[in-house]
This record gives structure tokens, sequence and C-alpha cells, in this order.
């Protein structure tokens, strides 16, 4: 009797089953480390996924950690005394800690939007340079383009806390803050155009005049 034929090594099925699916929170670590070590290949794996939501969750987390800060200076602002050395603030006692709930809700708002709106503007310049691609695609991989500002994020918080121990404490922490927001900065343009140039199938240097023009735009904007 014949031996029945069989594939060595087995043949996997297209589909993947959902036992060799790796988690959503091992997923989501691997895309941050990706994005950071290996850009090409992992910005264009993300582009593939269309992975927004897991875009969303960072950005939501870079802005989490930024506002976190702010909310530690509104609870010590809240715990002000009442008594005679509230005076001493006047009517500013009462505006401060308004003025720092509108900050706090305005940067959690502020920063998807400003995300979208420079994915919006990254596409429509690429598309413009001859480039072409999903919107989501860029969307979800400039998301993950911005994983240097999480070492970033963190500093906020650090220079409040700094701030209340003194002047000379704020002047160091400073003086930590500019070159790592600076080199955060480069790295996160560099992150943008390389996931511009995976998704919108363009070249390197096309890429980085998308961003180049985006980012020369909102300056001028800026000091308009």
């Amino acid at each position: 009797m014949m031996a029945e034929y069989s594939e060595y090594p087995p043949r996997r099925d297209a589909t993947v089953s959902s036992d060799d699916r790796p988690g959503a929170l091992w997923q989501f670590a691997d895309d941050i480390a990706g994005s950071l070590f290996s850009p090409g290949k992992k910005l264009r794996e993300i582009g593939e996924r269309e992975a927004i939501v897991s875009a969303i969750m960072l950005v939501v987390l870079i802005v989490g950690i930024g506002v976190s800060g702010q909310l530690a200076l509104l609870i010590t602002t809240f715990g002000q005394p009442t008594g005679p050395e509230a005076e001493l603030f006047g009517e500013a006692a009462a505006v401060i800690p308004a003025m720092q709930v509108s900050n706090v809700l305005w940067n959690v708002v502020w920063g998807p939007v400003l995300w979208t709106m420079t994915a919006a503007g990254l596409y429509g310049v690429t598309y413009l340079l001859g480039g072409r691609g999903r919107f989501i695609a860029l969307w979800a991989a400039s998301g993950f383009a911005l994983t240097p500002q999480l070492l970033v994020a963190p500093l906020g918080p650090l220079n409040e806390a700094l701030r209340l121990l003194g002047t000379g404490w704020q002047f160091m922490g400073w003086l930590t803050l500019l070159p790592v927001t600076l080199a955060a900065f480069t790295w996160t343009l560099v992150l943008l155009a390389i996931s511009v140039r995976e998704t919108m199938s363009v070249s390197g240097g096309r890429a980085a005049a998308s961003v180049a023009i985006l980012v020369g735009a909102l300056f001028l904007l800026g000091i308009l």
C-alpha cells in the first residue's frame, strides 16, 4: 500500500490562527521598538496593517505623560491655603486653577488634532509631488513616527517638579530639556520622512522634501 503523501515542512495556511498572533500589548510594544530601531521595515508594516488604533493609543500615551506635570501643578494649586496667605493672590487665586484646567484639556485635545493635521498636510504635499497611497496608512505610520516624543514627554513633569524646588533647579532642568527636545524633534522629522517614503511610494528625497515643505509652512504660519 502506498504511503500517504505529506509535505515537509507542513505548509501554513494563509490565515494565521488566533493562537499565533501576538498579544495586543506585545504588538504595541514591538511597534514602538521597531519604529525606533528599524523604522523602514516597521513603519511600512504599520502602514500596511493600517494600525490606526495603536497609533491613537501611542499619541494619547505621549499626551498623557506630558500633561501629568500640569495635573500635578493643578493639584498643588488647589491645595493652596485658603487663610490669610491666599489673600496675597487676590483674584488670581480663583483664576489660575481654571486656566490650568483649560490648558490640560487643550493639550489633551490638541495632541491628536495636531497629529492628524500633520498627517493630512504630509499626504497633500506628497500627493502633489507624485506620491500615491492610502491616507490611513500614512496616518498610522506618522503616529508611530512620534515615538521619540516618549523621551521628551516625561521631561515636562520633571521640569514642573524642579520649578517647585527653585529657580536654580529649574535652570538645570532646562539644560537637560533643550538638547533632548532638539534631538527628539530631529529624530521625529526623520521618522516622518521614512513613514512618507514607505506608505506613499516615493523616493527618500521626495519624502524629505514633503516634510521640509510642511515644517516650513507651519513655521511661516507661526511667525504670521
